[in-house]
């Protein structure tokens, strides 16, 4: 098993170019028929056409390289096995379209496709080894391998590295939070705005917002507040690539992210993280909300 994680990885790496450019071309191709209701998800929410294919790309991509088996835990497809083998290998996290909302009603507060790859069948956050965000809308790409540096791919295919941007929370900064939830509404956003952060900033795209707190620089975002839910398909992905800007993913208790078991945390709700772009910038935010 131990063998065949690193022949799964190179073969992520080998393939990661084909999979951006077919989810480039797939965003072009569908244009406005990819908001068109598709099915039901495994979480009784209505999928858009480019949220399945999306993860068609992805999954099938991977499927065709027969590669190690592997266990894939997906916002469409639920959770289902490919690759050749009895036992798992790794597993996948993968949102096809996260951003949704943003997507179908053409916010312009940014969608993509988030996923991450972490060895075992039952993994912690700290264990994850690839993680990347594919953002269709403005041709970018970001994704981090192990310990390096995130990645950002603008559209002219120049790489750069994303280094860690000295930060400073002040009542002014901007910062995200989750205006789905009303526990995040109640326990997180009215305490900040009572002791005066006036800069907080209601979307519904975690892509749009995670783009902006490891890739906007210094006029990007410096936290995400979210409540936990869906499985956190999406996490694995944030976790990995803010970790790589120096940042940090914690609860509000303070503790980190990184001994937790991804499939398991916060499965049951009513949980909340902050993702912020230093350890630093995540414990005051904390500490102000639990003032």
């Amino acid at each position: 098993m131990q063998d065949a994680f690193p022949e799964l990885l190179a073969m992520v790496k080998d393939n990661f170019a084909s999979i951006v450019r077919s989810l480039f071309e797939l965003h072009e191709a569908l244009g406005e028929r990819g908001r068109t209701l598709s099915s039901v998800n495994t979480y009784g929410d209505n999928a858009m056409l480019l949220d399945v294919e999306s993860e068609n790309v992805v999954i099938g991509t991977l499927s065709g390289l027969m590669p190690p088996r592997m266990i894939v835990r997906s916002e469409e497809h639920g959770i289902i096995e490919i690759g050749k083998g009895t036992a798992p290998v790794a597993t996948l996290y993968l949102d096809g379209i996260d951003g949704s909302d943003a997507y179908l009603n053409n916010t312009g507060c940014g969608y993509g496709t988030l996923f991450a790859l972490a060895p075992g069948d039952n993994p912690q956050y700290e264990d994850i080894v690839f993680s990347c965000m594919v953002r269709p809308d403005i041709c970018a790409t970001v994704y981090r391998y192990f310990s390096d540096y995130p990645v950002l791919v603008m559209p002219d295919g120049r790489p750069r590295l994303i280094l860690p941007t000295p930060s400073r929370l002040m009542k002014s900064s901007l910062v995200f939070t989750d205006d789905y939830s009303e526990l995040v509404s109640t326990r997180v956003t009215i305490p900040l705005e009572v002791i005066g952060y006036r800069n907080l900033c209601y979307t519904k795209t975690t892509s749009g917002n995670l783009y902006s707190v490891v890739a906007g620089g210094a006029q990007g975002g410096l936290a995400i507040i979210e409540e936990i839910d869906k499985g956190a398909i999406e996490m694995p992905a944030m976790f990995h690539l803010v970790r790589g800007v120096g940042g940090a993913m914690i609860s509000l208790d303070g503790s980190s992210l990184d001994k937790q078991y991804i499939n398991t945390f916060g499965a049951s709700g009513g949980e909340i993280f902050v993702l912020a772009r230093s350890y630093n910038i995540a414990t005051q935010l904390v500490r102000d909300i639990n003032i």
